[in-house]
């Protein structure tokens, strides 16, 4: 059982929404991740981008 939990630590965690591999093992604490959204999960950057940083539109 052990060596199975520490399998996991190490794992790489994937993004909530396209679940591509992020930069982060499941270990991280979460104040030391970027693109991480309380209630969501972890996401890519792409996609925290696309779904989180508001896009400036043109002429305003």
């Amino acid at each position: 059982m052990k060596k199975q939990k520490k399998k996991e630590i190490n794992k790489i965690e994937k993004c909530v929404i396209c679940e591509s591999e992020t930069d982060y093992f499941f270990n991280t604490p979460v104040s030391e991740r970027r693109c991480y959204v309380e209630g969501v999960g972890q996401l890519c950057e792409k996609c925290y981008c696309h779904f989180f940083i508001k896009k400036k539109k043109d002429g305003i």
